[in-house]
């Protein structure tokens, strides 16, 4: 029915509220020690899981790096998976980034456009910028302006990355990032990731086959084991950027993660 002139559209509904991040006392904490992971902005969502086949009731709070690790066909990818569908079941669709492995689907790139084109941010200039730092950082900035069709698949996998880490969504799911990349890159994706956490309060879960290449920015560690979760725990504080994080690591942490089978050796 049309409109008269003594009838109004109606209002929008209100957006529904972020969940908030950690507590800022903490954040406060963290700054202190100079600690590379903390985070916690009013960017990130609170990430929940519950699932009625293996009674799984799984909370992720906002601004954290949550690493899940185990042996392949331990159900990482499932989980993440199951995260994404859940936070766009309670209305977090476009909040919401997963990137999988090589190959496994979409990557958020159009062939057509140019990989800075791809920019996020409502400033457009400072969004470029961002990307372009991104992508250099994993030796990708001589291929800021090409399109994303002229690229090798390797390349169009590292541009991927750096432009989901320049400016993440408040929930990004990584899937075996280091999967089909170059050693040489290792480096400045962590470099990446850790900007991420520290800047834009994102909240980050990462599923990997080598978590010691992200203990020491990571939060909490989830074990995977047969599809099942068998271990949850908080990496322990202090972390401080300029000590060798294994060290500072509990023994228990470490000697569970041995007894899965997973390689704590850290390739660079």
């Amino acid at each position: 029915m049309p409109l008269t002139p003594f009838q109004a559209p109606a209002a929008p509904a209100p957006p529904a509220p972020r969940p908030p991040g950690l507590p800022e006392a903490l954040l406060r904490f963290r700054r202190q020690l100079d600690e590379p992971a903390w985070c916690g902005g009013p960017a990130g969502l609170v990430l929940r899981l519950q699932t009625q086949p293996d009674g799984l009731d799984l909370q992720l709070a906002a601004g954290q790096l949550v690493l899940v690790t185990g042996l392949p066909g331990s159900g990482k990818s499932r989980l993440l998976q199951q995260l994404c569908q859940r936070a766009q079941a309670d209305g977090w669709r476009h909040d919401v980034q997963q990137l999988g492995p090589p190959g496994s689907g979409p990557d958020g790139l159009r062939p057509w456009r140019k990989l800075l084109a791809h920019a996020r941010g409502a400033d457009r200039q400072q969004a470029a910028q961002q990307a372009l730092r991104a992508l250099q950082a994993l030796g990708m900035g001589s291929h800021a302006l090409q399109r994303v069709w002229r690229l090798a698949p390797a390349q169009r996998r590292l541009a991927a990355l750096a432009l989901a880490l320049a400016r993440p969504a408040p929930a990004l799911l990584l899937d075996e990032p280091l999967s089909g990349l170059p050693p040489t890159a290792a480096p400045g994706l962590r470099l990446l990731v850790r900007h991420a956490l520290r800047h834009s309060g994102s909240t980050l879960v990462l599923a990997t086959r080598q978590p010691a290449a992200w203990l020491n920015l990571a939060d909490r560690v989830l074990l995977l084991e047969g599809g099942a979760l068998t271990w949850d725990a908080p990496v322990p504080l202090p972390r401080l950027q300029h000590n060798p994080v294994l060290a500072l690591l509990r023994q228990r942490l470490l000697l569970r993660l041995q007894q899965a089978g997973l390689d704590l050796h850290i390739q660079s």
